[in-house]
């Protein structure tokens, strides 16, 4: 159930709403041209994603839920963004043996991993990515994919299985899947479903179905299979024997597995079976990545003293006003301040604003910041700002007060323009 909430509410009404996070966003203009878990994983591609629908204004609209792939894109800038300076700079990073986070996510260093060795056009080459929903919760997945295709013509169709890395969206935060490794791989087969093949070493073998939780945040085990190395007691030192084992615990622990009574080929042939189900999925590459840019908030007390040159707007100069700074790591246009106004609320403790232009500044800069006299109000955003990026689209995100540390944050939710 949904409530249709004023567009203009009392300040006081804004004051008491709370909300646990916004999940997503409605961008008007994005491709919705999209595919579901279950249709072949082979048509996944990063276009994908439901479509929008108009509805007439009525006490309770239906929104269309969940909004296009694109919001997730946004949600998965960062990560996106630190890959591809990763991939970009590999030379470097590969030279100075620096394999720490990006973003707080240590599972880049599989993809340091993937390409070592490389210079930085064939790093970029070697890694795509996809978003779409292979959990079928209608929040899309983030998958970092080795591309397995020849990238030698620039209108090639590139496609891979093995995954290096996957995310997922709880709330407005990524959060990791997996990642892998050459000897640690995860290969995608169908229906949120994977292939995973790992070694314990030159004597042993492991392999299994994994197949990640509705709620797209877990990876859980299905079939985990491995074989032991049984040591020769006829004193016949040229006969190598195994045994093999099999439980859904994911370990390789003998104690909680059953000794299955087959044979070397049985075994390997299990894994074959497995194996052959693996499929490719339609990639973009790094190679082809456009960064997106990074906007950034602080408190103007923190940072003004060590600017030369930026622009000041007052929206609003009483007592309770705050000073912040908003600045860019990349130019982007048609720059604005927004007022945000609750308009829906699901039962997951989801809001979507109604954003409204407040103050339009036009080209931001990374040499000319922007000083903004603001009024924040409770714990519900109140303001945000708006711009377009390189693709071309409009982009609105909400400006917080983290209750952590009083640190500024920009933040991802939806929302409808008016």
């Amino acid at each position: 159930m949904k409530i249709r909430l004023l567009v203009w509410v009392l300040l006081s009404a804004i004051i008491i709403l709370t909300s646990s996070g916004c999940a997503s966003v409605d961008l008007p203009g994005a491709d919705t041209d999209g595919t579901t878990a279950e249709e072949n994983v082979s048509d996944i591609t990063t276009d994908s994603g439901p479509e929008d629908t108009t509805e007439a204004e009525t006490d309770n609209p239906v929104i269309d839920y969940p909004f296009t792939d694109y919001y997730y894109y946004r949600v998965y800038s960062e990560i996106l963004n630190n890959i591809h300076e990763i991939l970009l700079n590999i030379e470097s990073i590969e030279n100075e043996n620096f394999y720490g986070d990006f973003g707080g996510y240590a599972c880049f260093d599989c993809v340091v991993s993937a390409v070592s060795g490389m210079n930085s056009i064939e790093a970029l080459k070697s890694v795509g990515y996809v978003v779409s929903d292979i959990s079928g919760d209608e929040i899309p997945e983030l998958l970092i994919v080795r591309n397995d295709s020849p990238v030698e013509s620039d209108e090639a169709v590139y496609s891979g299985s093995e995954i290096l890395a996957a995310f997922t969206c709880v709330g407005n935060v990524p959060q990791q899947i997996l990642e892998g490794y050459a000897r640690s791989c995860y290969c995608y087969i169908e229906n949120g479903k994977f292939f995973y093949e790992g070694s314990g070493g030159i004597s042993y073998s492991i392999f299994g179905l994994y197949e990640i939780s509705h709620d797209g945040s877990t990876l859980e085990c299905k079939d985990y299979y491995f074989c032991v190395y049984e040591p020769d007691k006829s004193g016949e030192t040229d006969t190598i024997k195994y045994s093999y084992y099999h439980n859904t615990l994911g370990v390789m622990d003998e104690s909680v597995s059953e000794k299955l009574d087959i044979t070397d080929e049985q075994f390997g042939n299990l894994a074959d079976d497995l194996r052959s189900k693996k499929q490719k999925i339609t990639l973009n590459l790094f190679y082809d990545y456009i960064p997106a840019a990074q906007i950034s908030a602080h408190w103007a007390d923190d940072v003004l003293d060590g600017l030369s040159e930026y622009d000041v707007f007052i929206a609003d100069s009483s007592e309770t006003s705050e000073k912040i700074v908003l600045s860019t790591n990349k130019t982007v246009g048609d720059f604005k301040l927004v007022s945000l106004f609750p308009e829906y609320f699901y039962d997951d403790g989801t809001l979507v604003f109604y954003a409204v232009d407040m103050y339009s500044y036009g080209t931001l800069t990374p040499e000319h910041p922007l000083v903004a006299g603001l009024t924040f109000y409770g714990d519900v955003p109140n303001c945000g700002i708006s711009y377009t990026d390189a693709d071309g689209l409009e982009k609105v995100f909400a400006l917080e007060i983290s209750g952590e540390d009083g640190s500024l944050m920009i933040s991802t939710i939806r929302y409808t323009c008016g």
